[in-house]
């Protein structure tokens, strides 16, 4: 079966898209078995990047009172192009237990292959904006989820996504389980569970693979995650989903 890396680097195949402008997913997420936060995931309306039609994929992520000794306030936003397939940057802005970062990645910039890479520490001046190599088709962490919904989800299909993560790239393995029926806040679902191989750094680091499961219809909604990282369990599940609307298929 073609890889994902294959069909993401040469554009998705014309089809409609798994998701639209004014989807919105709330997850609440649990860290060790204690409610953490929120997680807010919204489709926005499109925009233009270089010139280039996008739509912002934004996730803000906060922290729940329990957890307010490290306060985290995270936004997050993936520059979508539906005409690519894929993500063509992202803009990050955090507040993690009162340091903040920004950092600013445009793939494909100066040209294929590449992407520029610039960051921002405790309101220092801006570094110069790095350049480093990128693999083919390469999806950003939060563009990561998106580009998995736009596959055909087969039960027993297996694909390799390539990521970048701002510092390093790592090719990322998609395995499809069968249909099971699965029972969120939002409701009581049949889903798709999916398996991704990671190899993130740090706190991140996890040697099992991370479990998603998606909605076992035309939008492959984000239902629940299971994920054993570096930091500890980390669990969550949808308590609300809009779907957002059609985007037409694309000439191929």
């Amino acid at each position: 079966m073609l890889g994902a890396a294959a069909l993401l680097a040469g554009g998705i195949p014309a089809q409609a898209s798994a998701f639209g402008p004014g989807e919105q997913t709330i997850l609440k997420v649990e860290v060790a078995g204690f409610r953490a936060g929120t997680a807010t995931i919204t489709v926005g309306n499109a925009t233009e990047q270089a010139g280039k039609k996008v739509y912002p994929v934004v996730l803000l992520a906060d922290t729940a009172s329990l957890f307010a000794l490290y306060p985290l306030h995270d936004k997050f936003v993936t520059w979508w192009s539906f005409e690519k397939g894929r993500s063509v940057g992202w803009d990050f802005t955090g507040d993690e237990n009162h340091h903040d970062r920004r950092e600013r990645v445009r793939l494909d910039l100066p040209e294929p292959g590449k992407a520029q890479v610039q960051t921002v520490r405790d309101s220092q001046p801006a570094t110069s904006a790095v350049v480093a190599d990128v693999p083919p088709g390469a999806q950003d962490i939060g563009a990561a989820l998106f580009a998995v919904r736009q596959l055909p989800l087969t039960p027993g299909a297996a694909y390799t996504v390539p990521i970048f993560t701002g510092h390093r790239s790592f090719p990322m393995g998609v395995h499809v389980g069968a249909p099971e029926v699965v029972e969120v806040e939002a409701g009581r679902f049949t889903a798709l569970p999916v398996e991704l191989a990671v190899d993130f750094g740090g706190k991140l680091h996890t040697d099992k693979p991370i479990r998603v499961w998606f909605g076992n219809d035309a939008h492959h909604a984000i239902l629940k995650f299971e994920a054993s990282l570096g930091l500890g369990s980390v669990n969550g599940e949808a308590v609300q989903y809009q779907p957002g609307l059609d985007v037409p298929a694309k000439s191929p």
